[in-house]
């Protein structure tokens, strides 16, 4: 009984040696510097690695990004979401939803309107009410 237990911890030793000397060599992670955005972490490349396409932000832009000096304009109806607070979405006529971001107050903007907003999708960012894409609302016009 005694050499079982013997073995058994023996085995135990090899196992965890070689796990923790068979991965990198690097050291630990650098902290971020004060002024690192937040966003996701992209990894630094190698020398033999080609870099990833990322934006500035560190996110890697999706397909459906909006080109950078392309607004764009959704019809649909306004509707509140009472997450974290409330939070203003649109249902689009194509279907989808959209979290309206700088919305603002008002009678263009309601719960329950038809409206034609101009802005930018914002492929790049998360909100905390997660309802919808993100829309940079730029302006508003009750239809």
């Amino acid at each position: 009984m005694r050499v079982r237990l013997l073995a058994l911890g023996l085995l135990a030793v090899t196992v965890l040696t070689a796990c923790s000397s068979s991965g990198d060599k690097a050291g630990p992670a650098p902290a971020p510097s004060s002024g690192a955005t937040s966003g996701a972490a992209t990894p630094t490349p190698g020398p033999s690695s080609p870099a990833p396409a990322t934006s500035s932000r560190g996110v890697t832009p999706s397909k459906s990004a909006t080109k950078p000096s392309g607004q764009v304009t959704l019809t649909g109806t306004v509707f509140r979401a009472e997450v974290e607070g409330g939070c203003t979405g649109l249902r689009g006529d194509d279907g989808k939803v959209y979290e309206l971001l700088n919305a603002g107050g008002g009678s263009t903007i309601a719960v329950g309107a038809r409206v034609r907003v101009t802005g930018n999708v914002r492929t790049d960012m998360a909100t905390i009410c997660q309802i919808g894409t993100p829309f940079e609302v730029l302006s508003a016009e009750r239809l």
